[in-house]
């Protein structure tokens, strides 16, 4: 089964500008580096692999985990709920341009 990713680029800095302003201050800079990166790593693993890296159970210690992983992980657990919500919206987004076939 393979998949296709159709992201509206413009779309998605759009919607990361308008979330930024949600975000607290002091966390603006951590909600772009998390936008930067998970696009990147949306590209290399798809959004499954994603789900694993943002939910509590994901241990950093395991072997086959980049470091580029753990540092999408760290991001996301070092933020506030709201900041997190907006992560959130990000990920679904680009779940919604993902089509399996």
């Amino acid at each position: 089964m393979g998949t296709i990713t159709i992201v509206d680029q413009a779309l998605y800095r759009n919607t990361v500008t308008r979330l930024s302003r949600e975000v607290p201050l002091a966390e603006r800079e951590c909600f772009a580096f998390f936008a930067v990166q998970l696009a990147k790593l949306h590209k290399r693993c798809g959004v499954e692999r994603i789900e694993e890296i943002l939910s509590s159970k994901f241990d950093i210690f395991q072997p086959l985990v980049t470091a580029h992983e753990s540092l999408l992980n760290m991001t996301y657990s070092s933020c506030g709920t709201t900041t997190q919500k907006n992560m959130r919206v990000l990920v679904e987004m680009l779940r919604k341009g993902t089509v399996k076939y």
